[in-house]
Parts: structure tokens; C-alpha cells; sequence
């Protein structure tokens, strides 16, 4: 999905919420806010010196704000909230399978603060209701790739929610025992995103590796991705990618055995869906076929 296509002022009130979740004095809040503003009205403006990509576009200017505050991990209370939360939803629910499963860490990927009506609480009864919402549907396909692959590769999104991801984890284990599972995570903080050493330092289920991004980057731009995550995507018989940043990054790409996994925050311009409302779960699989700008991880199809 391209940058100017979403509203600016969409973008705006995303970064206005997470300075506000910072502990800065007010002053200085209302300077950065003021900083950051003016910056991202002059690049979507002009529409010059700008990453056309809205998960890099993003990136650029979050790394900014890290670099003016000098603060390495300032949202590090929203993440443990989030983990507190997710994990009673976990308690409540106990999904007993993959779909179960599925749903309820879709659920979790509302525990988002970068969404229009942030959502910082869970209903464990919406997880009955979730199925009927979804706007697309692929889990049939999921749970046949599910049962063939011998590694899958997990990309996860954000703190909290990766307590439920670890349970669809589980359930892919309990479907195919014999499956290599591999979970990648960030490697240094950006907003609420879980780290590397944050999935390290979680119980996870036997023989499931970690592997780190090799960046802070939204999305696994890549010519910023690490030779592992690399190779772990190439070995990989199944990709499942969580969140509304993976769901934009992949959407431009041609990626037949990735899934996306998201509780939408904006409306997505998808190569195969179409327009994706926001507010909407999805599981959308990767042969949905190519839309008219589609590429191969590795660079432009047909190049």
C-alpha cells in the first residue's frame, strides 16, 4: 500500500496518540508533536522525498521521533498491559483449535494503540462473534498448509499479543508435530511491536526457534532485513504474518504460501482483495492472485 494512499490526517492522529503515550513533560510533547506534523505535512504535501512504501514512510518518521526524545523503549507500560490483557483472554478462552486459535489472536491484534478507537481492553465474547465478521475468509487453505509444511515461519506483530500467537502456534504443533516452527520478531523497540529478546524471554512451546528481523522496520523491507530472516522466509513451506503493518507490506507482494493475519486499523489497498475496510478481521491467504502491482520478494515479477 502506498503512502498517499491513506488520509493525512490518519497519519497524523497515529502519531499525535503515541506521543501522548509517552512520559515526556507536556511541553516537550507539544513541541514534537508540532516538529513531527510539519515534517509529515511537507512530505505527503509535495509528494517528494518520500517513501512511496506507508510501512517505510512510517518507519522514517517514528525512527525520528526516537532519535529527538533520546528514549530507547518509551512504550514499555503499554506493552505490559497488553500482555496482561491478552493473557486473562487466553485464561478465558482456552482455544482448543487452530481456528479457535486463529480467532482469538486476531482479537488480540486489536490491543493497539495506533488504531483510530484505540482498543487497550478485550471482550472475551467477541471471539464468538468474530467468525461471521471476517471479510475475508482463507482459513481453509491455511489449515491445509498448516498440515503440510515442514517449517513455518511466524511473523510477529505486537507485545501482548504474542501471548495468543504462541497458542496458534501450539495448535499448528498439535496439527502437524513434525513441523519446524520459526518465530521473527523485531530486533530493537518500535512502539508497541514485541522485540526479539522479548519473544526469547516468553515459555515457548519445544524446538521453536526465534529469529530476529535484523531491523525496527515495519513490515521485512529488503534491503534491511537480516541474512537469517531472509533464509528463514526462502526455507519456509508457510509464512503466517500477523498485524495490520504486515498486512499493508504484503499486499504489494507476490507471496503464494504467506497468510496475514490482522484486525484492520485503516483501510488497505490490496493487490487481490481490493479495498479492505477498516475495523475488519481477515485471514488472507497469498494465491488469491496477483493485482496490477504485485512483486516477488526478491524483486518486480517479470523483471
Amino acid at each position: 500500500m502506498r503512502s498517499w494512499e491513506r488520509d493525512l490526517d490518519a497519519h497524523l492522529a497515529v502519531l499525535r496518540r503515541f506521543v501522548e503515550l509517552t512520559d515526556l513533560p507536556a511541553g516537550e510533547r507539544r513541541v514534537l508533536v508540532s516538529e513531527l506534523e510539519r515534517y509529515i505535512r511537507l512530505r505527503l504535501g509535495r509528494a517528494i522525498w518520500m517513501e512511496p512504501d506507508v510501512t517505510r514512510f512510517h518507519t522514517e518518521w517514528y525512527r525520528e521521533f526516537y532519535r529527538i526524545i533520546g528514549v530507547t523503549d518509551p512504550f514499555l507500560g503499554i506493552k505490559a498491559d497488553a500482555t496482561q490483557v491478552a493473557t486473562a483472554l487466553v485464561s478465558r478462552l482456552s482455544p482448543r483449535s487452530l481456528r479457535s486459535a486463529v480467532l482469538a489472536s486476531i482479537l488480540a491484534n486489536r490491543l493497539d494503540h495506533g488504531a483510530p478507537e484505540p482498543c487497550t481492553d478485550l471482550d472475551p465474547a467477541e471471539a464468538g462473534t468474530l467468525a461471521s465478521r471476517l471479510f475475508v475468509d482463507d482459513f481453509a487453505a491455511l489449515e491445509t498448509a498448516v498440515r503440510t509444511a515442514g517449517h513455518v515461519a511466524y511473523l510477529a506483530d505486537n507485545a501482548g499479543e504474542i501471548v495468543v500467537d504462541l497458542v496458534v502456534i501450539r495448535r499448528i504443533l498439535d496439527a502437524n508435530p513434525r513441523c519446524q516452527v520459526s518465530i521473527a520478531a523485531k530486533q530493537s523497540p518500535m512502539i508497541n511491536d514485541v522485540t526479539v529478546e522479548e519473544v526469547r524471554a516468553l515459555q515457548l512451546p519445544e524446538g521453536v526457534e526465534v529469529c530476529s528481523t535484523g531491523s525496527n522496520c515495519f513490515g521485512a523491507p529488503e534491503d534491511e532485513v537480516s541474512v537469517e530472516f531472509r533464509q528463514m522466509l526462502r526455507r519456509a513451506d508457510l509464512i503466517v504474518a500477523k498485524g495490520h503493518a504486515y498486512l499493508e507490506f504484503w499486499s504489494r507482494y507476490d507471496e503464494p504460501k504467506l497468510f496475514n493475519l490482522a484486525y484492520t486499523k485503516f483501510p488497505v489497498v490490496d493487490g487481490s482483495a481490493g479495498v479492505i475496510p477498516a475495523g475488519v478481521p481477515v485471514i488472507i491467504g497469498g494465491r488469491r492472485g496477483r493485482g496490477a502491482r504485485r512483486y516477488a520478494y526478491d524483486g518486480p515479477v517479470g523483471a
